[in-house]
């Protein structure tokens, strides 16, 4: 409204074109034109300081919806990473679990191996004790001055011993026990 009747004062100052002498009225209209101007302007700067404020809110208003669109992208970001991070860290223990559990599976057969080979060194010793005696024995009762029917007798008992023991060796009860035969 102010920038129309300023305008319409500039419009009928053209017209008239008069000399450049200043009177008292024109004086009076200069200052009326001037707070005109400056009315004009107040109301162009309360609308400019409105509209900024709903610019500035606005803007306001977009800087937090992108802040807040970082924030969320930052945040699945954060959780992607962690998830990979899980997931890496699980793989890593499984497969350190799976070689914990080689070496202590390959230790145990070691061990196991090494104690049947143990109990079977001494189980064959054993055996080879048991002929040992039974041969000294029967090398024994040949020697005595005994009759042939008693010698063979004794022999026969000497040598069924000698089975009954090997096979008692060889039927060992921690060999059974374990299911190590």
């Amino acid at each position: 409204m102010a920038n129309n009747e300023l305008n319409d004062l500039l419009a009928s100052l053209e017209k008239r074109k008069e000399p450049a002498t200043i009177s008292e009225n024109t004086k009076l209209r200069k200052i009326e034109e001037n707070s005109l101007i400056t009315m004009g302007d107040a109301k162009l700067d309360n609308a400019n300081i409105i509209d900024r404020f709903r610019a500035s809110s606005l803007r306001s208003k977009k800087e937090l919806e992108a802040a807040k669109l970082i924030f969320d992208t930052n945040i699945t970001l954060l959780a992607h990473q962690s998830d990979a991070k899980v997931r890496e860290s699980k793989a890593f223990w499984d497969a350190k679990s799976v070689e914990v559990a080689e070496k202590i599976k390959t230790y145990v057969q070691s061990n196991i191996r090494e104690l049947e080979i143990e109990r079977l060194t001494s189980r064959n010793d054993a055996i080879e004790e048991a002929y040992n005696r039974a041969n000294d024995k029967m090398q024994e009762v040949i020697k005595k001055d005994l009759p042939d029917n008693l010698k063979v007798k004794l022999i026969a008992q000497l040598v069924d011993n000698l089975e009954d023991t090997v096979e008692r060796i060889r039927n060992d009860v921690i060999a059974e026990k374990y299911n190590l035969k």
